[in-house]
């Protein structure tokens, strides 16, 4: 491949590539959906993985490709809600 060819690939392939993949943003999103539900519902202190997992039906293995523990989800899930309340104050 030709120096030319190969930056006009690379080049091709960094305007194309999505920075996260589709599934992976909706599998958060589930997880984080369920999380928050669960939390209005019984608490966050009485919820456990299972129960994340369970509502947003989804296998234990996929949610700990996605978060460390519960805790994890939980501040994610919180990011976009806290920064659009931080802004409103500014």
């Amino acid at each position: 491949m030709s120096p030319r060819s190969q930056s006009f690939h690379h080049a091709e392939a960094s305007v194309t590539a999505p920075r996260t993949d589709r599934r992976t943003n909706r599998t958060r999103r589930q997880l984080r959906e369920a999380l928050l539900a669960l939390i209005l519902e019984k608490g966050y202190d009485s919820i456990t993985v299972e129960d994340i997992t369970g509502r947003a039906d989804l296998g234990r293995t996929t949610f700990y490709l996605h978060y460390r523990d519960r805790k994890t989800c939980c501040c994610r899930a919180w990011k976009p809600w806290r920064r659009n309340w931080w802004s409103r104050l500014d």
